[in-house]
């Protein structure tokens, strides 16, 4: 399960990616450890989001750190089910 979710992220943010190349929104960035999702996506006026997992979101600082850098929209897991 995890395995299929971390492959849908990552075509999410390939195919994300390739929309914005194939506009021009990129060009030759300077550092593009400072490019992220949520800045490409803020140049088209849209936001991006994805689904957390609260465990590590709460305990883990890396898995934290790349969900506030990378999304402006997030939605929790399993806790929005009933």
């Amino acid at each position: 399960m995890k395995r299929q979710i971390f492959l849908a992220l990552m075509l999410l943010t390939a195919t994300v990616l390739m929309l914005f190349i194939g506009h021009g929104a990129i060009t030759k960035p300077a550092n593009t450890a400072t490019i992220s999702l949520r800045s490409l996506a803020g140049t088209r006026e849209i936001g991006i989001g994805m689904v957390v997992a609260m465990q590590p979101l709460c305990h883990d600082s890396t898995y934290r750190e790349i969900v506030v850098h990378e999304f402006n929209f997030i939605v929790a897991e399993n806790g929005m089910k009933f």
